[in-house]
């Protein structure tokens, strides 16, 4: 074999290879379906028009639900699936880790939307108290948190959730726990106060809290990717400031 042949093969084969290693794998049936349905938890009324997303490891594609809530994508291969589902002046869901095998046809529960909060005032806070520095609170794990708003019976719940940790980076990712209090109105005390009554912790122990606007009623979901509970209707930008306080 000449030289300019066997140079000719030489480069010809890393093309052939990497010509291969290109192609995309084909299902091994392409006839599975996901099905399911979106209605908005606090009225229990069934979303028309929620716009669902479909990621895959063939693709994407979108839907929208129907006037009974209800939608469906048909012709999928096998593997590992999520959904993003949407809908204005709600917050979006995810749904993780949603196998398809064969032909199977896979009924997914209900899933709830919950209705943002943006357009709802929230205070920031001031104080942080726990028993002993206050001889009127009970609650041995209980905690005070002092508002800016002034004191009044007519104060709506605030559209607050609070997350607490034992570092002062507390956040929606880093937290140990999360609460959403009980507003508290005392004729000694001229600001609104929000009470918390079963706290995690060690005596002695220093933690940390911030509150963020979401919607009360949000119970959150859990992030397959992150580990993590996420809410769907917490606004990251809108947040109060952090206060540490000292476990009882």
């Amino acid at each position: 074999m000449n030289s300019p042949t066997l140079l000719f093969l030489l480069c010809s084969v890393p093309f052939v290879l990497s010509a291969c290693t290109k192609e995309e794998a084909l299902p091994l049936f392409d006839q599975g379906m996901i099905r399911g349905s979106v209605c908005c938890s606090e009225s229990g009324e069934m979303a028309s028009g929620a716009r669902v997303h479909l990621f895959g490891p063939y693709g994407s594609a979108s839907a929208s639900s129907s006037l009974d809530g209800s939608y469906a994508f048909e012709g999928l291969g096998n593997g590992t699936y999520e959904l993003r589902i949407e809908m204005d002046g709600y917050g979006s869901m995810f749904l993780y880790g949603i196998q398809v095998f064969g032909k199977d046809t896979l009924n997914l529960p209900r899933t709830g939307l919950y209705a943002m909060v943006s357009d709802r005032d929230y205070p920031d806070i001031t104080a942080a108290n726990t028993k002993g520095e206050l001889d009127w609170l009970s609650y041995g794990a209980g905690l005070v948190l002092t508002t800016t708003y002034a004191r009044s019976e007519e104060v709506e719940e605030f559209p607050l959730r609070f997350f607490f940790s034992t570092s002062e980076d507390v956040s929606p990712d880093h937290f140990l726990f999360s609460r959403i209090g009980a507003n508290l109105y005392r004729y000694d005390c001229p600001k609104q106060m929000i009470l918390f009554e079963d706290l995690f912790g060690c005596s002695g122990e220093t933690l940390y809290v911030v509150g963020y606007r979401c919607n009360r009623n949000d119970p959150g979901y859990f992030d397959g990717y992150t580990g993590m509970q996420r809410y769907s209707t917490l606004e990251r930008s809108q947040h109060t400031r952090v206060l540490k306080f000292t476990m009882p």
